[in-house]
């Protein structure tokens, strides 16, 4: 076997194997998994230069990881496609279009007004040209979600906050690729530096990614409902989906790859499940999750084996530009969340941000992958001066740093501060009563097992008791708990029921009895009644009801 492929081998599976045996000690200490993964592919890029530089050789394995080069295309091309279908796959598509004015808001006009302040104060304190320094603003301005929205699932943070960093972050990203492209060829001197046509050419890039995410997947939904339920080929068109909409868009179109994949994705998620099997969309999901944990795993990894040599080339005279450039782009989104978006509530153009919610978006606006494979495209390219490619690897590299260590490793802190990972005591009773339920099932079904697979009644008796005191454990702790109000009790019996009803519809569409498009739509109904429940209880429940009945008070 010829060397090159056999090392490109060993160099994937073994950063693979590192990435996911980090998995249970992030979980054990309980630290962001993603954080941890930076901090191992630095420590292996400064082993392999330590190595390289006192023993002259480097082990297979390490040579392997040398030769696993990480370059632009690399990441845009491999891994930005399966991160993006992956988390637009998840989306409900109607709570964000619920929330897409503050999410748009954000991700476009809010993304060019950051660009153009850290680009002015950049310009102010390092003496690069104007073009250079809003450039370095498109790169910095495309946040990453990836660790924030883990930390979410892991505190229980509410749906909606999810939607809103996560969607900003699919957006976003798709407006820093396409400003950065812009701004690229203005650099190099193959654009003209025209607003007009800048403005111009941005709309058909971002809304032409649309349109061809938008057609494709279409396309698929229709071949899917045409291979008559076989899953494997209904998981494997949409892979095909991911990859040939970015491809297509970003090299044979010139519009946005992102737009289009994220398009697809949410296009599918909606419709596509609906001319699905029960196993195959439940294959799907899995299939997709597993996609998307191995593409973050290995490029944080290769993220952080690319730090040491970033960093080489930081200048001592750069701390007062990155201390600016911290300042300004943190003052910059802070700008927009706390003055902004209140204001655009106000006025009735976007739904109510409260002001917890608006704390974790400033402080979560993480900066990853993208950022960093867009100051790899500038570094690799050798049209740019050495001055400029050096300038924005070290302050790219340095700021996404930053928002890794600091950011990331105490959002939980921020949530936890304003209350948004905790249960309120309708929520806790709720879920103390769910487990000591399951403990009690678990409990009465253990006789039956132990029959049949002829286990002793000493032995059966013993673990089928544990449970039932664990459940009893759990019900005198709620017992003892904060009283709860008629009201509450009536909101825990809503929620139940409406759990009830929606598990119902699943069960419905798995038994053949219900067509999927029939379940999502009341699916979608029950999903509207639980929000007014939380947020209205007994009158949101019934005000909705009435909504969606269409009945009328005259």
């Amino acid at each position: 076997m010829h060397e090159g492929v056999w090392m490109s081998i060993l160099g994937l599976f073994g950063l693979l194997t590192i990435a996911v045996l980090i998995l249970p000690l992030a979980k054990r200490w309980k630290f962001p998994y993603t954080v941890i993964l930076a901090a191992v592919g630095i420590l292996l890029g400064l082993l392999i230069d330590a190595s390289e530089a006192t023993l002259g050789h480097l082990p297979d394995l390490f040579l392997s990881f040398d030769r696993f080069e990480l370059t632009s295309e690399v990441i845009i091309f491999v891994f930005l496609p399966a991160l993006v279908f992956e988390s637009s796959l998840s989306i409900d598509v109607r709570k964000l279009l619920a929330d897409i004015r503050p999410i748009l808001f954000l991700a476009v006009i809010g993304l060019l007004i950051s660009a153009f302040m850290v680009a002015g104060a950049v310009y102010y304190v390092s003496g690069m040209g104007f073009v250079v320094c809003l450039l370095l603003g498109a790169i910095l301005s495309a946040t990453d979600p990836v660790a924030v929205v883990a930390i979410f699932k892991d505190l229980g943070a509410p749906k909606r906050l999810a939607i809103l960093v996560e969607g900003e972050s699919l957006f976003n990203d798709a407006t820093a690729i396409v400003l950065f492209n812009i701004l690229v060829a203005m650099v190099l001197g193959s654009a003209d530096a025209d607003m007009l046509g800048g403005i111009g050419n941005f709309l058909k890039v971002f809304i032409g990614g649309i349109v061809v995410g938008y057609l494709l997947a279409r396309f698929c939904v229709w071949l899917i409902k045409l291979v008559g339920g076989i899953a494997l080929v209904e998981v494997t068109l949409t892979i095909s989906l991911a990859y040939l909409s970015f491809l297509i868009a970003e090299h044979y179109l010139h519009v946005s790859g992102v737009m289009a994949v994220v398009t697809a994705a949410l296009v599918m998620g909606s419709l596509g499940r609906t001319g699905m099997s029960s196993g195959g969309w439940h294959l799907l999901a899995e299939t997709w999750e597993n996609i998307g944990f191995w593409a973050n795993s290995i490029i944080f990894v290769l993220v952080g084996m690319a730090v040491p040599e970033f960093l080489s080339v930081f200048a001592g005279d750069m701390w007062l530009t990155l201390v600016v450039l911290l300042v300004t782009a943190f003052f910059a989104r802070g700008l927009l969340t706390f003055a902004v978006l209140p204001i655009l509530s106000r006025t009735g153009i976007a739904a109510e941000v409260s002001l917890g919610f608006r704390t974790v978006m400033w402080w979560g606006g993480l900066r990853g992958a993208v950022s960093l494979a867009l100051a790899l495209a500038i570094f690799e390219n050798e049209a740019f001066s050495g001055d400029v490619r050096n300038f924005i690897a070290a302050l790219v590299c340095a700021f996404v740093l930053f928002t890794l260590f600091i950011n990331a490793t105490t959002v939980g802190a921020v949530m936890r501060f304003f209350g948004l990972a905790d249960l309120s005591p309708a929520d806790l009773a709720i879920r103390n009563r769910t487990i000591s339920r399951a403990l009690e099932n678990i409990s009465s079904s253990i006789q039956g097992i132990a029959e049949r697979r002829k286990i002793s009644l000493e032995v059966s008796d013993k673990i089928a008791q544990d449970y039932v005191g664990r459940a009893t454990e759990i019900r005198d702790r709620d017992q003892n708990g904060e009283e709860l109000t008629d009201s509450d009790w009536l909101n825990i019996g809503l929620k139940a029921i409406i759990g009830q009803e929606r598990q119902g519809y699943f069960d419905q569409y798995a038994s053949g009895y219900a067509s999927g498009e029939i379940a999502r739509e009341l699916v979608s109904v029950t999903d509207e009644l639980m929000d007014a429940t939380k947020v209205g209880g007994v009158s949101g429940y019934k005000d909705r009801c009435e909504l969606i009945l269409g009945f009328n008070r005259r």
